[in-house]
């Protein structure tokens, strides 16, 4: 107001608010060099612009900045400003950024035998991140495809102990503060696993077989054993052994011609008996009992085969009912104080009364006709057939057959077990060639008359014929008994017989009309 004039003017109001507004800043560290560097700056009041500043020039102008690939220069104290409402809130973060962890390695590669001590593994010295190292070991048995962890193994060596498996072991070193673990390559205990043994049971006169089998590959072996016996491979053989040859026999492997593992078999020889002579009532007919025998040797046991899985014991055997399937090699092996005898075998013949024919008819003349018997063994065949024919054996033929040699043909046959003169038969066709064939008609006909169709009459033949005007027929020479003008044409012939090739030909007949004479004059006439 004015002190002499009346009157007071009102000024438009100000605000003024007092706020509260702050911030923090975390981050991911620490960390290791290389690694991405995360800040995330939380605010009490959202919104507004951001600032960053840190070490090495670092600036941002978001919110959560990250830093990927941090060198250990990127530690220190990073600073966030954010501006809101006319306001400046700041907040600041320590961190540290250390050095990756060194080379971490380790070292131990040997192969040693099964079920022995394999050294200790060691490993490399470390250092970076912050001293504070954490260790654990890993192990693989699939050459390593996957990884365990090995309880206990957690100092910076490690001995692995007796190992019969061949492993891959592995170090993997973190550090007690800052996330992330370095694992090392892998070092591998080969264990070679060698077997030695022999051929079961060993009878005096046999011939001892020594073998050894290992899982690596490349190995050079030797042996020795009583007696002075040496031998060199994976495979020794002592013939004739005695009942003094029995003992330990020591194999030697060497791997790469410089180590050497050794393992024995022990090795135990039993005394031998006599060897075996089967017999048996072989050939036998189908249905009949085959019977089994071998010569009694006291306090054997007798173990039998056959065909179809037959196995039965003792020292005679029978298969009541047999059949062809059981036809073969029927063999036994005696057993005598862990001994067994070579296996002796005998071949049994089970025929039948059935004789079996075949032929390759139907065939066509000027061919050669085949016959075969199958299904016995040791028969004797003899056959008959039409114009005289003979022959004798399994299989046999007639060359440049004509058709008058159709008919039946008989097999005689002497089977062994099945008895003589047994027969059997069989039809055979013979066709006669019909490649010259022709045909031919009574054409030209005039309408109305008998258009008759001819061809050659051939003995076993089949005729089909076909022409115009839907015409068909299965006859010789067959006729149309009132031609009209649409038979006119092409008539063809199809004619075969057993075991030739079909003959086709065609024949062009007409069937004419007569003219229509018409009358007229040119008169008068004087």
């Amino acid at each position: 107001s004015d002190a002499i004039v009346p009157g007071s003017f009102t000024s438009v109001a100000v605000e003024i608010r007092v706020v509260n507004y702050s911030a923090t800043v975390t981050s991911n560290a620490p960390l290791f060099a290389g690694q991405t560097l995360n800040l995330t700056a939380t605010p009490s009041q959202a919104g507004g612009t951001y600032s960053w500043t840190g070490p090495n020039g670092f600036t941002a102008n978001t919110q959560n900045p990250s830093l990927p690939n941090v060198t250990t220069g990127a530690s220190g104290i990073y600073t966030v400003t954010q501006r809101i409402d006319n306001v400046t809130v700041t907040a600041t973060h320590s961190l540290t950024i250390y050095p990756v962890l060194s080379s971490n390695a380790v070292s131990g590669h040997q192969t040693i035998l099964s079920g022995t001590s394999a050294a200790t593994l060691i490993g490399t010295v470390m250092s970076g991140g912050t001293g504070n190292y954490q260790y654990q070991w890993e192990e693989s048995t699939n050459n390593g495809v996957t990884w365990s962890s090995v309880p206990g193994a957690t100092q910076s060596d490690y001995a692995p102990g007796i190992r019969t498996t061949t492993t891959y072991f592995r170090r993997a070193v973190s550090d007690a503060v800052i996330n992330g673990s370095f694992t090392s390559g892998a070092v591998v205990v080969t264990v070679i696993v060698i077997t030695p043994s022999y051929t079961q049971p060993v009878c005096v006169g046999d011939t001892l077989r020594l073998s050894v089998t290992s899982n690596h590959p490349g190995l050079s072996y030797t042996w020795q054993g009583p007696g002075g016996f040496t031998a060199s491979g994976n495979q020794g053989f002592r013939a004739g052994v005695q009942l003094s040859d029995a003992g330990s026999y020591t194999v030697t492997a060497t791997v790469n011609q410089q180590l050497s593992f050794e393992s024995v078999a022990v090795v135990a020889i039993q005394s031998p008996y006599s060897t075996l002579q089967i017999q048996s009532n072989s050939p036998l007919c189908i249905g009949q009992t085959l019977s089994l025998s071998v010569p009694s040797l006291s306090g054997v046991s007798y173990q039998w085969s056959g065909p179809g899985g037959y196995t039965a014991q003792g020292l005679q055997v029978s298969v009541p009912n047999v059949q062809l399937s059981q036809g073969g090699n029927y063999s036994v092996t005696a057993s005598y104080v862990g001994c067994s005898s070579s296996q002796q075998s005998a071949t049994v013949v089970v025929n039948t009364s059935q004789l079996g024919i075949w032929s390759n008819g139907p065939i066509c003349e000027s061919s050669v006709l085949l016959l075969s018997a199958f299904g016995n063994t040791g028969a004797v065949y003899n056959w008959t057939g039409p114009q005289g024919y003979q022959a004798s054996g399994s299989q046999v033929s007639r060359g440049s057959v004509t058709p008058v040699m159709s008919g039946r043909y008989v097999l005689t046959g002497n089977v062994p077990g099945c008895g003589n003169g047994l027969q059997d038969s069989i039809l055979v066709s013979i066709g006669q060639d019909v490649s010259q064939v022709s045909i031919g008609s009574n054409a030209p006909v005039c309408v109305n008359s008998t258009l008759a169709l001819s061809t050659s009459s051939v003995p076993g033949a089949n005729y089909f014929w076909q022409g115009p005007n839907g015409f068909t027929s299965l006859n010789t020479n067959p006729i149309r008994a009132v031609a009209v003008r649409q038979d006119s044409g092409i008539y063809s012939l199809t004619i075969s017989t057993p075991g030739c090739t079909p003959r086709q030909v065609q024949h062009l007949a007409a069937v004419n009309a007569p003219e229509l004479l018409q009358a007229g004059n040119t008169g008068p006439v004087c």
